[in-house]
C-alpha cells in the first residue's frame, strides 16, 4: 500500500500536534497499523526490529538493510537509518532520541524491544508512555478516503454474501473446510485482495465464536454461520450473516428474532458523542433478558487499515463516539455448545447516526 507524500506529512503534522499537547520528545512506531497509516508501509513484523523514530523536526525509518528495497520510499517526508544483521537497532534509536525525557511507543511494539530501550536509556530520567493518546485519536476519525476504501472493499464482501444467502455455493454434504475453499475464492473474485479469514461453522459449531472450518459435515438441519473478512488497498471487511439448512425450530427463530432486535437497536444508538460503551449495553441488555450470559464477546471493535483497531464497543470504553469513527456491530447467542448465532456489519458515525457499510439481507435465510 502506497500512500502520497502529501497525505503522509498532513498526518505526520497532526502526531506532532499531539506530541507537543502531551510533552513527548520522541515517538516510536513499530511496524503495524500505525506505521502504515503514517508512511504506507506494509512489511510484516519480524524479529527484526523496523520503527519510525518521529521527533518535533525530523522523522527517521530504522530498518533492516534487508528491507531497504522493498520500502515506499518519501524523501521529503523520512530519511532511512539500515542496520545489518549483528547490528543494533537500538543504539540507532539511543542515538536518535539522545536528550529525548518523554518518549512515548506504539501498542504495538514488542516486549523485549521495549525492554531493551529502556535499559538505553536507564539513569537518563526518562518518562515513558504508550502512544495511544498520541495517535489513536487521529486514526479513529476516519477521512473521506478511508471511508471510501471501506465502502468499496464491504461491497466486495456484500457481493459474497448474496451468493451464499441466494444458494449458489452448494453446502449439504459438504465439509466446512471445503465450504471455506469456495467462500475464500469467491472473495478474491469479488475484488478483495487478500482474505485474512473465511470462518464457516455448522450446527453446534456456532457456539464457538472463532471457531475453524474443519471436516465437519454440512447435513439436514442447523445453523450454517460465515465470518469472513479480507483487504483492499489496504483496508478491511468484516461481515457475519447466518443462514439455516432447512427450516429452522421455532426456539431458533425466536432467538434470532431477539439477535436481530439487538442488532438494529445498537445500530439506531449510533450518533456523535454517545460514549461506545452504550452500544454495548443497548444490544446486550436486550439479548440478557432471554439469555443471560449468552452474548460472551464485545459489541464490535474499530475497523480500517486493521481489521481490529480503534475504538472498541465495550463495556469498559466510556470515549464518545466521533463523526468518522468506523467499527463492527455484531451481536452474538452462543446456547451451550447446542447452536450460536452473529449479526455482523460494519457502520460509519455520521452527524445523522449511524451509515451502514454493509447492504445484505440480514434475515435468517432458509437454504
Amino acid at each position: 500500500m502506497k500512500i502520497s507524500p502529501a497525505l503522509a506529512l498532513g498526518r505526520l503534522d497532526k502526531v506532532r500536534r499531539n506530541m507537543a499537547s502531551q510533552g513527548v520528545d520522541g515517538l516510536i512506531i513499530p511496524l503495524g497499523g500505525d506505521m502504515k497509516w503514517l508512511i504506507g508501509d506494509e512489511t510484516s513484523p519480524s524479529e527484526r526490529l523496523t520503527a519510525l523514530v518521529i521527533k518535533s523536526d525530523e522523522t527517521v525509518l530504522v530498518t533492516p538493510s534487508l528491507e531497504y528495497r522493498g520500502l515506499n520510499k518519501m524523501p521529503n517526508v523520512f530519511s532511512i537509518r539500515c542496520w545489518d544483521d549483528g547490528d543494533s537497532p537500538i543504539d540507532l534509536i539511543h542515538e536518535l532520541l539522545y536528550g529525548a525525557s518523554r518518549i512515548s511507543f506504539g501498542e504495538q511494539m514488542w516486549a523485549r524491544n521495549v525492554f531493551k530501550l529502556q535499559d538505553a536509556f536507564k539513569g537518563k530520567g526518562v518518562i515513558w508512555q504508550d502512544a495511544t493518546a498520541i495517535i489513536s485519536p487521529i486514526r479513529r476519525r476516519k477521512e473521506p478516503a478511508e471511508i471510501a476504501a471501506l465502502a468499496e472493499v464491504a461491497a466486495c464482501v456484500d457481493r459474497v454474501i448474496a451468493d451464499l444467502q441466494a444458494g449458489k455455493v452448494l453446502f449439504r454434504g459438504r465439509t466446512e473446510r471445503q465450504v471455506a475453499d469456495d467462500v475464500d475464492r469467491l472473495m478474491k473474485s469479488y475484488g478483495h485482495e487478500k482474505v485474512d479469514f473465511v470462518m464457516v461453522a455448522f450446527g453446534p459449531n456456532v457456539d464457538h465464536p472463532h471457531h475453524e472450518p474443519d471436516n465437519t459435515i454440512i447435513g439436514g438441519g442447523g445453523i450454517l454461520q460465515f465470518d469472513i473478512g479480507g483487504s483492499k488497498n489496504g483496508y478491511f471487511s468484516d461481515t457475519t450473516r447466518c443462514l439455516h439448512i432447512g427450516k429452522p425450530s421455532a426456539e431458533i427463530s425466536e432467538a434470532y428474532d431477539l439477535l436481530f432486535k439487538a442488532h438494529a437497536a445498537a445500530v439506531a444508538t449510533v450518533k456523535p458523542d454517545v460514549p461506545a460503551n452504550q452500544i454495548d449495553r443497548v444490544a446486550r441488555d436486550i439479548i440478557e433478558q432471554y439469555f443471560p450470559g449468552k452474548f460472551i464477546h464485545r459489541t464490535g471493535h474499530g475497523i480500517g487499515l486493521e481489521i481490529h483497531e480503534h475504538p472498541f464497543i465495550v463495556k469498559d470504553n466510556y470515549d464518545p463516539l466521533e463523526s468518522g469513527n468506523v467499527f463492527s456491530i455484531e451481536p452474538g447467542i452462543y446456547n451451550d455448545r447446542k447452536w450460536g448465532m452473529r449479526l455482523e456489519d460494519i457502520v460509519v458515525v455520521t452527524d445523522n447516526g449511524a451509515q451502514l457499510l454493509n447492504h445484505t439481507c440480514r434475515d435468517l435465510v432458509a437454504i
